[in-house]
């Protein structure tokens, strides 16, 4: 939603994305924190927090596409699904074009199998960060949407 930047057609006030930008760095902050805390203590509620944060940014999209909601706009919902989805079977195409076998994809992630690396994925992980899988797709679908 971030990426179209557009607040749904019924928010006359524009709170719409700046509040989603907000949470989304907030959750940036925590899940750094996290990562990186003083204590495990420490660690374990910026982890907690960083989750909120996903739970309620992911709420942003689900509550756009109702209809009876204070920033229910169907078209952009539409818009967003339709991205996700060309995102999602760009890298399907592309996992699939380094051999990959895909055994399930789905908006939390792809599962796949691939038989030259069947028992080791780390060395299959690095080939696939050296030919910038991930960066080519993603400049792909952001040059189509420019």
């Amino acid at each position: 939603m971030l990426h179209i930047g557009r607040d749904p057609g019924n928010d006359s006030l524009g709170v719409f994305i700046p509040l989603l930008r907000q949470l989304r760095e907030y959750r940036l902050r925590y899940k750094q924190l996290a990562r990186h805390g003083d204590s495990a203590e420490e660690s374990a509620e910026a982890d907690a927090r960083q989750a909120s944060c996903k739970i309620l940014i992911n709420s942003f999209y689900g509550y756009s596409g109702f209809s009876g909601a204070r920033f229910g706009d169907g078209e952009l919902a539409a818009e967003v699904t339709r991205r996700g989805r060309e995102l999602l079977q760009a890298l399907i195409d592309e996992l699939s074009r380094q051999g990959a076998t895909i055994l399930e994809a789905d908006t939390d992630g792809i599962y796949l199998s691939t038989p030259e690396y069947f028992d080791q994925a780390e060395p299959w992980l690095a080939k696939a960060a050296r030919m910038r899988i991930l960066r080519y797709i993603l400049t792909a679908i952001v040059s189509r949407f420019r």
